[in-house]
């Protein structure tokens, strides 16, 4: 119980920074979770929660961005991410979306098939996900 106290932050933001010295973008996070580190016990007890307790929100380019963030997640974790947001943004237009990770990994799947046949668009997609 004081553990869950301990990894609930509400919402997780999850980043891109631009890099001007590469002109790369980056994903990273505001939240360091130090309880992870203190031991292999601790770890071993809590390395789940904040997938469990959290809301994941991604301020992103692209749909591919969070398609390559969540594709480095165990199944176990996509499993219990229940509220994965994805707010993508340019100059002309903002959106939101709100899914659970299997969702849009499902999404993301049947993206890659449609891609194939050259029939999906990121509106297709968002259209999906809602």
């Amino acid at each position: 119980m004081i553990f869950e106290y301990a990894m609930y932050y509400g919402t997780i933001d999850i980043y891109q920074k631009y890099n001007s010295r590469t002109g790369n973008f980056a994903i990273e996070s505001r939240h360091a979770i130090p309880l992870l580190f203190v031991c292999r016990q601790i770890y071993s007890e809590v390395v789940i929660l904040p997938f469990k307790l959290n809301v994941f929100s991604f301020r992103l380019c692209n749909y591919f961005d969070l398609s390559n963030s969540l594709e480095q997640r165990k199944q176990e974790q996509l499993d219990l991410m229940m509220e994965v947001r994805c707010q993508r943004t340019s100059p002309s237009y903002a959106e939101v979306h709100v899914a659970s990770a299997a969702i849009w990994i499902e999404c993301f799947q049947k993206r890659e098939k449609w891609a194939a046949r050259n029939v999906v668009s990121p509106r297709r997609l968002a259209r999906l996900i809602s």
